[in-house]
Order: C-alpha cells, then sequence, then structure tokens
C-alpha cells in the first residue's frame, strides 16, 4: 500500500458537467505530486456524464456512463484503452435520466439509477457490448423534507453477491432487489432498510472485509449509518455525526450560511477496512475521516479541507485521496498519515471543468 508522501503512478478517469463540444471525460496518468500528470485523450461529445464504471475481461476495459441529451437520457459503452475511446453500444430512453451508474458482479449487468424519475434500471451486456434493458422500477414513495422528498429519489445502485442496493433519498431507504444471473432477471425489491425521516440517504459503501456490514451517507445531515446483516435483515447498528467531529477541528472554519440540505456527498473505505471516508460539500468543503473497529464501529478522527468547491467524488489510491470538487474546476490529491491518523493538506491540484466522478484504471 502506498503510504503518504510516496512517488506514485496513477491512471485514472475523470468525468464531470461539460456540455457538448466541452471536455467532459478524460484519462490521466502520472504522478501529480510530481507535477507531471498527462492527459491521455478526452471526450467533448458527451452531455454531462456525471458518474461512470469499469468491468475488465479477457484484457479488455470497457467503460460505462450516461448523457442527459436528449431529454430523459443515454446508458452507454465503450472500449476503452491509453490510446483512446471507442463507441461500442449507446441505449437512449424518456424514463432514464441517470444519475449513477454500476456494473454486476458477474461483469454481465449494468445498473442505474435516476434521481428525477424515481427509477433504477437493469440491462445486459450483450456480446458485442451492446446494452438491452431488462427492467426499469419506477420506485413510490417520500418522506420529511418538503422538497428534498417530496418523491422517490433513487441516488445510487449497486449489486453485492446477487442483491441490488439502491439508495433512495427520497425515502430515506435502501431498497434491495434480487438479481437472477442465470435468467437475467431484476426482481423486485424483498427487503429494506429503513432510516430516520428527514436524513436523506445518499450513498453507501460496503465493508470489503466483512459481506454482513456497510455504510451508508446521508446527504441531508451529513450523518454516516453503520448497517450489519443478521438473522432478521439488515439493521443499523451505529449512527454517527459527521459536522461535530469538524467543527473542532482548528484547521476548517465552518460558515453558518452553510446549506443544511446538500451536504453528505461521496463514501469510499480502505482496502483492509480500516479507515473510512467521506466528503462534505456546500460551505463545508471537507473530507472526513473515521476509524473502523474490529465490530464496525466507527470512530471520529479528522478532517481537512478538500482544496476546492463542492467535493462531489472521491477515490482512494492507497493513503493517496483523489476528489472531484465539482463547482472550483479541480480535482486535488491529499494524503492520509496512517501513523498519526491524520489527512495532510493539500498536494496538487489537476485542472477540470466540473468534475463529478472519478476512477481509478489500474489495468490501463
Amino acid at each position: 500500500m502506498t503510504k503518504a508522501n510516496e512517488k506514485q503512478m496513477l491512471t485514472f478517469l475523470v468525468s464531470g458537467y461539460g456540455k457538448k463540444n466541452e471536455p467532459s471525460l478524460g484519462l490521466f496518468r502520472g504522478d501529480p505530486l510530481e507535477g507531471k500528470t498527462e492527459c491521455l485523450w478526452m471526450l467533448d461529445t458527451l452531455y454531462a456524464p456525471s458518474y461512470m464504471a469499469l468491468c475488465t475481461e479477457g484484457g479488455e476495459t470497457c467503460l460505462y456512463t450516461f448523457e442527459k441529451d436528449p431529454p430523459g437520457g443515454a446508458v452507454l459503452s465503450y472500449r476503452i484503452s491509453r490510446e483512446g475511446a471507442a463507441l461500442l453500444g449507446r441505449y437512449a430512453s424518456n424514463y432514464l435520466g441517470p444519475c449513477h451508474i454500476s456494473v454486476s458482479d458477474r461483469g454481465d449487468m449494468v445498473y442505474t439509477a435516476s434521481y428525477g424519475k424515481g427509477t433504477v434500471s437493469a440491462f445486459e451486456i450483450e456480446e458485442d457490448h451492446s446494452l438491452k434493458v431488462l427492467a426499469t422500477y419506477l420506485q413510490e414513495g417520500r418522506s420529511l423534507h418538503p422538497k428534498r422528498q417530496d418523491k422517490a429519489h433513487a441516488h445510487f445502485a449497486m449489486e453485492q453477491d446477487g442483491t441490488l442496493f439502491v439508495v433512495d433519498l427520497g425515502q430515506d431507504k435502501v431498497l434491495l432487489y434480487r438479481v437472477d444471473h442465470t435468467r437475467k432477471e431484476l426482481l423486485p425489491p424483498e427487503e429494506e432498510i429503513v432510516f430516520p425521516a428527514g436524513t436523506g440517504p445518499r450513498h453507501l459503501v460496503f465493508d470489503p472485509c466483512h459481506k454482513d456490514r456497510l455504510y451508508v451517507l446521508s446527504e441531508l445531515t451529513a450523518q454516516v449509518f453503520f448497517c450489519k446483516r443478521t438473522q432478521e435483515g439488515w439493521e443499523i447498528a451505529g449512527t454517527y455525526e459527521a459536522l461535530p467531529g469538524m467543527a473542532s477541528s482548528p484547521e476548517l472554519e465552518i460558515p453558518q450560511s452553510a446549506d443544511p440540505l446538500s451536504i453528505g456527498a461521496a463514501i469510499r473505505m480502505s482496502e483492509d477496512g480500516r479507515y473510512l471516508f467521506a466528503s462534505c460539500r456546500l460551505g463545508y468543503q471537507s473530507i472526513v475521516c473515521f476509524g473502523v473497529g474490529e465490530d464496525g464501529t466507527l470512530t471520529w478522527l479528522d478532517a481537512a479541507p478538500s482544496g476546492g468547491i463542492t467535493p462531489r467524488d472521491l477515490v482512494l489510491a492507497g493513503d493517496r485521496l483523489l476528489i472531484a470538487n465539482q463547482d472550483s474546476d479541480r480535482v486535488t490529491f491529499l494524503d492520509f498519515d496512517r501513523e498519526r491518523e491524520k489527512l495532510l493538506p493539500l498536494r496538487a491540484v489537476l485542472p477540470f471543468k466540473a468534475p463529478t466522478c472519478i476512477l481509478l484504471c489500474e489495468d490501463l
């Protein structure tokens, strides 16, 4: 594992809210701390590809993303390499409007979640890498907040061991759909995890070392929920506040005008399951770090400025954090010092128009 301050060659994708004829998705390679990051290629034909997913099979790496034009959106597949990106398939529909995309455990299906439409969709990846729609479910429900939770808002969809976990901000729920890979079916939800009214869950991360644990970040209240699977099903085993810990950090200034409705954004976990990181936006502009106990409980450790405005996404490359700061047109790089369990100050900056998603490409 790469330690803080060590040199590290990275290959990574960045996408964002660029419009057509503007660079909106690109592949980069280099050591950011050495100031030698090179753009290998850039796409300017997509409209706001705000999230991405990768699948590598048979020596080929495929990228799945989406765009919001034409109205309703389209899901796209590309074969990518260091030399460029070749479009393989495109599926357009007026009911998609995706905000999140992922690839199944087996690499045979793609899932999308639509915030505006409140839908979750499943696609089969065919032999030529084109996409065939299998099912679309319209989620229904609402919760406490009259504007942000007036209806269902599916915000995240990812599979683990034959179960698709769909985070719905509008309902304050995570819905669990069953996936039948043999029949290529997405079956209706059989279980749900219910969160306190008005919290607005946004994204989740699975514990890489324990299949019976996951962590959910709420957007509206910036809380992390530790969820554990028992014999009776999934339940919330702990709730942790990000903001009180952040307020105690002398390096951060928490403005009184900070928007209480769109705070929590991304949540990630270290490969060894020992640390959890989350980003907080709109006034806070910070990265928060928790330590993870052997029993899955969290301990707040540190917080640091993200180095930009609206840190919408973050990824971990060893102990290096790559952060997509949407409203300051920059990807920033921080290090985490394991010995002191502290986030180190801003190390490097990469300009990019309205970045919203970062993916490491270790196979390129």
